[in-house]
């Protein structure tokens, strides 16, 4: 039996020096685990949560999470963050415990994760980044030969069976200004995911279904419309490829069943006075039909 599997991991303050100017928003991750959760929506068998948790107590978990992992297993690896770029165009998504200067042993290496989910027999994998992405301090000749780097893009492995949606795609240099921008964030692109589930508003072609491509517009719509200074990307290596992350919500119909006897009772009784009496009973007719219809709205309304 397949399963439905989700990871969220967030972070909103570092430890170092300097990464603690970044006092990201802080997005609702009890919202979002309700929503992925709850059966009529994201309908997830299981969601785990790292909040400000350190590098290795992650890295040991995603390593085994992508293990053992049947074909029709879709997992769901959600990332609430600052992500980094070394001088050598290596990406990081950077932990509570994060060391700008030694990254590759104190934060989530891309090419790590990428080997663990390119080995992984699930062949639904769904990367989802609420992030700013940003060069780390390098001189200026190293700088350019990283500024035309889509960071997202490298998390893409091998790049079957994945599918990679980020809030931001464009990595920018680390200094004052930006640092502003990623702290002012409002609302954030996780709010309008939450929204998007909660509502069924991401269900573009409205077939009842909220796919990646469908909730990768939707976010674009929405954050377009609100002016927000990201723009989201989605990554995937085939191009009609879409994996369902949730169930559109939808008004619930009223079952009960139509009293037709009431009904006909309301049709035929006037009828019957009309033939009997002629015209003269026409007044008649008409406050039986009222009464036959009033006493059908309050069974229907009442009634078992």
């Amino acid at each position: 039996m397949s399963q439905r599997l989700a990871t969220i991991i967030s972070y909103t303050h570092y430890q170092d020096n300097a990464l603690q100017p970044f006092n990201l928003p802080e997005p609702d991750i009890d919202a979002l685990v309700t929503t992925l959760i709850d059966p009529d929506i994201g309908n997830f068998d299981k969601v785990d949560t790292f909040v400000d948790r350190p590098a290795g107590e992650v890295l040991n978990y995603l390593a085994g999470l992508f293990k053992y992992r049947k074909p029709y297993d879709l997992i769901c690896v959600y990332y609430a963050g600052l992500g980094i770029i070394d001088r050598d165009g290596q990406v990081y998504l950077a932990t509570i415990d994060s060391d700008p200067i030694s990254l590759a042993e104190s934060a989530i290496p891309a090419a790590e994760l990428n080997g663990w989910m390119d080995k992984s027999f699930s062949r639904q994998q769904i990367l989802i980044f609420d992030s700013y992405f940003f060069r780390n301090n390098f001189a200026d000749d190293q700088a350019k030969m990283v500024e035309g780097l889509d960071p997202v893009e490298a998390f893409r492995g091998k790049g079957y069976w994945r599918l990679v949606i980020s809030s931001s795609a464009k990595a920018l240099p680390l200094q004052k200004e930006n640092l502003v921008l990623a702290n002012s964030t409002s609302p954030s692109f996780t709010d309008l995911i939450i929204r998007g589930l909660e509502t069924g508003e991401a269900d573009v072609d409205k077939d009842g279904l909220i796919g990646l491509r469908e909730l990768d517009t939707y976010l674009k719509q929405e954050m377009q419309r609100r002016r927000m200074s990201q723009k989201p990307y989605l990554y995937s290596f085939l191009e009609k490829e879409d994996f369902v992350l949730a169930k559109a919500v939808t008004v619930a119909r009223d079952t009960r069943p139509i009293k037709w006897d009431v009904l006909s009772g309301a049709i035929t009784l006037p009828i019957a006075i009309l033939i009997i009496g002629g015209k003269a009973d026409i007044i008649l007719s008409i406050e039986a039909t009222v009464i036959f219809l009033l006493f059908y709205a309050v069974l229907y309304r009442y009634g078992d």
